[in-house]
């Protein structure tokens, strides 16, 4: 059997660990006829199988926490407080993280919202909902329903795509085109494809071909690419026939269309290959860094990795090696600091190229949360400053970042929470976790 219910008709209660002869025992598990509600036996069973329990990172105060009581039967889902509380029963099939106070949850495949008080606010009554809580699906067709679960946009498109600045990409017949919130119709719906509105700019497709369009719906742009790129910092490259050039709004070619690859802008510059070797533009389209490295990344706090024979390093702005060609990677600079690896070892550098945390750990997490960095050595996890000290010792056995405060640690086959003082504040009682990394 495959569903797990609990009722006064069928009871199925898996129970490997038990050795019981009644009649209608199968192996793995007892098939009990009969009506439950008072069978002390049946309740001392429920209490002696223990689920497997597994819990994810917290999202506005809360963790989802999922209970399975064997391969044979559906988890089940609900939510912990930072005192480790089920504060939302662990009575749904599926659900989301909270997102903005609110979450997705799914019961007998329907789809629903509810709040942090587990107080259903979009009845449990749709095919779908978008994670981000906007759009709901009901026989095959998008609507949009507001927070109070009112139909704002009728449920009729065969698609819709989240709001942007009040605006969103509908489907009708295989055709796409965008509303405003209020469900009227503010760019006809005929074209192949349509992009979110960048800058004031959205592209639009007709019979495979690339264009742009405004705010007002006017074709800006004319529909003659292969493919094009949203605007950024004023511009947006364009792809005729495999060859990548720039436009500006007004469709005028300000960089000519004779790369191989060009990227978008990020700090006045952008990326470009040519025969298998990577520079930089500026907004100009003047080279402002050669074209000979065998890879790039984008600017970041004036920094861009690069790569050449197999090493990293970094650049500025005007092309100067800041970051000596040297290792295995180069990480994109975040708050001053970049991970960086060599020998299969990983530390953390400077914008100066200084090594600010040695290059020894075994692995990282994806930066700095809440003033501490996740590592591993020797096979143990623990954290440290942005001056390299240790502030909760490397004693555990996984680990997750920071997140809300919080962060999961396993030990001994379990896991719990510490606090950034390395206090646990959730004892080691979960089977497993929900990972937001490899």
């Amino acid at each position: 059997m495959s569903n797990f219910t609990f009722n006064n008709k069928t009871i199925l209660i898996l129970a490997t660990s038990l050795s019981l002869s009644l009649i209608g025992c199968e192996r793995n598990n007892i098939q009990v006829d009969a009506d439950t509600s008072n069978d002390k036996t049946y309740q001392k069973l429920v209490e002696e199988i223990k689920p497997t329990t597994t819990v994810g990172d917290f999202y506005d105060g809360l963790a989802k926490i999922s209970k399975s009581y064997g391969e044979d039967t559906p988890s089940k889902y609900g939510f912990i407080n930072k005192n480790g509380e089920i504060v939302i029963p662990t009575e749904y099939d599926y659900v989301d993280d909270f997102y903005y106070n609110l979450a997705r949850v799914q019961k007998d495949d329907k789809y629903g919202v509810i709040n942090q008080q587990g107080e259903v606010v979009i009845p449990i009554e749709y095919d779908d909902i978008d994670e981000r809580l906007n759009s709901v699906v009901r026989d095959g067709k998008w609507g949009v329903i507001n927070q109070q679960g009112k139909i704002i946009i009728p449920i009729e498109y065969d698609y819709v795509i989240d709001f942007n600045k009040g605006l969103a990409s509908v489907q009708k017949n295989g055709k796409y085109g965008i509303i405003n919130k209020q469900g009227n119709i503010v760019i006809p719906i005929e074209y192949d494809e349509i992009g979110d509105f960048h800058e004031g700019f959205a592209y639009i497709k007709i019979n495979n071909k690339y264009g742009f369009i405004n705010l007002l719906g006017e074709i800006v742009v004319p529909i003659k690419y292969k493919y094009v790129g949203d605007f950024s910092e004023g511009l947006a490259w364009v792809d005729n026939d495999d060859k990548y050039g720039v436009i500006n709004p007004q469709g005028e070619i300000i960089i000519p269309i004779e790369y191989d690859y060009i990227g978008n802008f990020h700090e006045g510059l952008a990326s470009v290959q040519k025969d298998g070797k990577y520079g930089f533009i500026n907004q100009q389209g003047k080279i402002v860094i050669p074209i000979k490295y065998n890879d790039v990344g984008n600017f970041s706090e004036g920094l861009a990795n690069i790569k050449k024979d197999d090493k990293y390093g970094a650049i500025n702005t005007k092309g100067e090696i800041i970051i000596a060609l040297k290792y295995d990677y180069v990480d994109n600079f975040h708050e001053g600091l970049a991970v960086v690896e060599k020998d299969s070892k990983y530390g953390f550098i400077n914008k100066q190229g200084k090594v600010i945390i040695p290059i020894e750990y075994d692995e990282v997490g994806y930066g700095f949360v809440g003033e501490l960095a996740m590592v591993k050595k020797n096979g143990k996890y623990g954290f440290i400053n942005e001056q390299g000290e240790i502030i909760i010792p490397l004693q555990y056995d996984d680990a997750n970042d920071f997140n809300n405060g919080l962060a999961m640690i396993k030990k001994n086959g379990k896991w719990g929470f510490i606090n950034t003082k390395g206090k646990i504040v959730i004892p080691f009682q979960y089977d497993d976790a929900y990972r937001d990394r490899c």
